[in-house]
Parts: C-alpha cells; structure tokens; sequence
C-alpha cells in the first residue's frame, strides 16, 4: 500500500471518527443520564451537571471537552448551578488534562481526586439553601491564585470556583434589597427591614476579594435559608427567601475575608404581622 493510500484512508478514518462522535455522543449522554437518575425520588427534581475541569484558562464547564475542541475552542465558564431545596443533584466531575480536585466546603461534600481522563459521580440531596462555593481542591499544573491557592497555600488553579445556589420555590419577590460589600463601609445599606412573611430578594455585589475568598452574605437565625459565600470582587450574587421569623437580626460575612469584612456587620429587621 502506497503511502498516499494509507494517508487518505487515515484521514478517512479520522473524518468518519469524529462524525461518529458528533452523531452519537448526545445519545450517549442520554443514556448515561438516565441511568445515573434512577427511580424518581420521593421529593424534589433530579439535576444532573456534567462538570469538566480545565487546568488552562483554569474553570469548570458544562461544555463536552474532547480532544478534537480541546484546543478548537474555550469552552464557557460555568459560574453557578442554581436548583430548588430538597431537588437530587448528580454531578460528574471529569478532568480533561491534569490530577483535579472537587469540594463544596460548606456541605461536607468532598474533596475528590479525579484522574486525567477519569470521572467522579457525586450524588447528593440539596437540603440546605443558600450559595456555596463549589471549587478546585488540588495543586494543579497552572499558576495564579486564586481559590484553591488561599486553601492551600500555593499556587493552583486561577478561577475554578463557581456557586451551588440551593432556592426554596416561591414567587415573586415582596422586597428586593441591593447590597454592596466593601472594605471601605462594610455592608452598604447596612439595615435592611421587611414584614413577616414577605418573600425577599437580596442582590449582593462584592467590591473587594478580600483575603482571595471573596466575601459572604448570611443572617444569624437565617443561616439555614440564606447564606452566600465566595462571593469575588465585582460578581452579584442572589437570592430569594421568606422572612418568616420577625425580630432584628445580624448581618455578616460567612466567608473569612479579612479583618475589615469580618468586623463590618448589619441589621436585618423583621417587623411581626
């Protein structure tokens, strides 16, 4: 064989290749998320996200990574996934290049080790609200900081943070509060007051990164309905629930930010029926 023929029948072979992953891959997914689902729950939705980790430009997507988009093209960052208290959600973690790490410090959920090429499969139930930080556990092969650096102490992976938002399903909001987090004035406005049983929407922009964890938004009282971390300079975050506990409450920081952040405090004021 001559090899002119043999370099048309590899390409050839290539070509067919990848038309096979393009028309089967989304089959593929299908059939894998319906068994990684199950049987329906009892209560809630189930969620599956399949995350795959980038050491370059160092993120998390919900995009397919191959090898033939792996340099094509950035894949979007994934910054949030948002799901209802009490849903099922599924994650597959798999990392395309280099050893990756996940956790979400504030449900215990992690770390994992995942192996260039291999897939982790969390499943768990979201029975707390608020906005945790999801995030890249390992010392990675790129530079920066970042998240995973403050954790460790070295340098990791820049950007591979991004939210798990747990909402309890309500309507529309009574009460829509803006909230600025600064090092400068702290929480701004620093009170926020609303009635009983209002469902309220609290919109908070962080100005600071504080120590390289960016800043929180949580309430005494109120910690199991609303709390927000990792919140980066310049990101807004946020969240809806119902103030269904009249009293004066304190706002603080959830996320370790530095003696500015974790000094500065509000009031959340809950007025009775």
């Amino acid at each position: 064989m001559s090899t002119k023929w043999q370099e048309r029948v590899a390409g050839i072979t290539l070509v067919v290749m990848l038309v096979l992953a393009t028309v089967f891959g989304p089959w593929y997914d299908h059939r894998l998320d319906a068994r990684l689902a199950g049987p329906p729950p009892a209560s809630g939705k189930v969620h599956i996200f399949h995350l795959t980790g980038l050491a370059k430009p160092g993120m998390w997507t919900l995009d397919r990574v191959e090898s033939q988009s792996y340099w094509r093209k950035t894949p979007e960052r994934l910054n949030e996934i948002k799901v209802n208290l009490g849903d099922t959600v599924i994650l597959t973690i798999t990392s395309s290049d280099v050893e990756h790490g996940f956790v979400i410090p504030p449900l215990n959920i992690g770390p994992y080790s995942i192996m260039p090429g291999h897939t982790k499969v969390v499943r768990f139930v979201a029975d707390r609200a608020g906005s945790f930080p999801f995030l890249c556990a390992k010392v990675c092969s790129c530079t920066g900081t970042g998240f995973a650096c403050t954790l460790t102490k070295k340098l990791g992976h820049e950007g591979m943070t991004g939210a798990l938002t747990v909402e309890e399903p309500m309507g529309p909001p009574d009460v829509t509060a803006n909230i600025t987090v600064s090092e400068d004035k702290g929480f701004e406005p620093n009170a926020i007051k609303v009635q009983e049983g209002q469902i309220v929407q609290l919109n908070v922009t962080s100005e600071t990164q504080g120590t390289g964890q960016g800043v929180g938004f949580c309430i005494t009282d109120y910690e199991t309905k609303v709390d927000m971390q990792g919140i980066g300079l310049g990101e807004t975050r946020s969240f809806k629930f119902r103030a269904d506990k009249p009293g004066t409450f304190s706002i603080y920081s959830s996320t370790s930010a530095g003696p500015k952040i974790d000094g500065a405090n509000g009031s959340f004021v809950v007025s009775p029926k």
